[in-house]
């Protein structure tokens, strides 16, 4: 799984000619759950918590009268969370990454092997999470990540401008560029051609949430 990190070619070319095993997502999968559990106990911090569960109260929503016991729950929450997000933006980027070579590359290839070429890319966003989590030890501060906003450490975590430039992720533009070496070799394409349907997408992914903060 590490040699993702050095060889993506070659273990993708494993994965596609080997029959399709469960591990080759659910493990890589995991330790991006993992990484993510390490950046949310590193980056929430008690006043955070204690503020959105008062805003919940605020708001009068079912937890009024349990705010005491979701206070001191918040972090498990969180945990849940955190998992099925891993979870569900996997699938949907396998759904993403298999479309585009079946109606845009004119490709055929399996779902499964398309899940174990976006989970084993995970990877590097797991090992992105573990830096982020180390930068924000190292600095203190919340909206600290390994791109352009560390230049900018000084605009806060909720700044237009840290959204903006949070697209300009070293590790964003590391798997990214991963997987569309993968998708080059599921569809048996040019590299070229697959990263600009990837990058397009990415794109316009990342401009969407933008424009939706």
């Amino acid at each position: 799984m590490l040699n993702i990190l050095v060889t993506p070619g070659d273990v993708f070319d494993q994965v596609i000619a080997m029959p399709f095993r469960q591990s080759t997502w659910i493990a890589p999968t995991l330790v991006v759950c993992l990484a993510g559990l390490f950046l949310v106990a590193v980056g929430t911090t008690q006043q955070q918590t204690s503020t959105a569960v008062q805003f919940l109260v605020e708001a009068q929503t079912p937890v009024t009268h349990n705010a005491e016991a979701l206070n001191r729950n918040w972090i498990p929450a969180s945990l849940v969370i955190v998992c099925a997000v891993v979870l569900i933006g996997t699938l949907w980027s396998t759904a993403v990454i298999w479309a585009i070579g079946r109606f845009l590359l004119r490709a055929r290839f399996p779902f499964s092997k398309t899940l174990s070429v976006v989970a084993l890319t995970g990877t590097i966003l797991a090992l992105g999470s573990l830096v982020t989590g180390l930068l924000v030890l190292a600095s203190g501060d919340g909206a600290m990540r390994p791109g352009l906003s560390v230049f900018l450490p000084r605009l806060g975590q909720e700044s237009a401008v840290i959204t903006a430039i949070g697209v300009f992720n070293v590790f964003h533009f590391w798997s990214i560029t991963v997987l569309g070496i993968g998708l080059a070799r599921l569809a048996r394409v040019s590299l070229k051609e697959s990263l600009f349907w990837v990058f397009g997408w990415w794109l316009v992914l990342r401009i969407g949430l933008i424009l939706l903060a």
